[in-house]
């Protein structure tokens, strides 16, 4: 099942993997997608959709919110309980920074060396 439309997937070819380094805070969040029925949120910042490769963050771990790599074709093909629980994206979301993403930003501070 893809879980990109085209216009997602030509909003992240404008944000191919390492194009938003050292910007921490003020990295795009281009995508979010999110496991249904579970907290587990991912906002994607680059990606190369040819290999299947996304970069951004992710709260999968205890420690809340940590930047990673995700594989499309893994996420698309995720699928629990007959398929109840599976990846979605945001159709919703509108692109921002990750520094006013509330949860990102509280998690990230650490890394990012600000206060939230």
């Amino acid at each position: 099942m893809a879980i990109l439309t085209q216009k997602e997937r030509e909003a992240l070819g404008k944000y191919p993997l390492y194009s938003q380094d050292g910007k921490q805070g003020e990295a795009v969040a281009v995508v979010r997608l999110f496991i249904t029925g579970t907290a587990a949120t991912y906002y994607i910042t680059e990606a190369n959709l040819e290999t299947g490769e996304l970069f951004g963050v992710s709260n999968l771990e205890r420690e809340g919110f940590r930047y990673g790599y995700f594989y499309l074709p893994e996420l698309e093909e995720l699928s629990l309980y007959g398929g109840v629980v599976h990846v979605e994206a945001d159709r919703a979301f509108i692109p921002t920074a990750l520094k006013n993403i509330p949860g990102v930003a509280r998690d990230m501070a650490d890394i990012w060396k600000i206060d939230d």
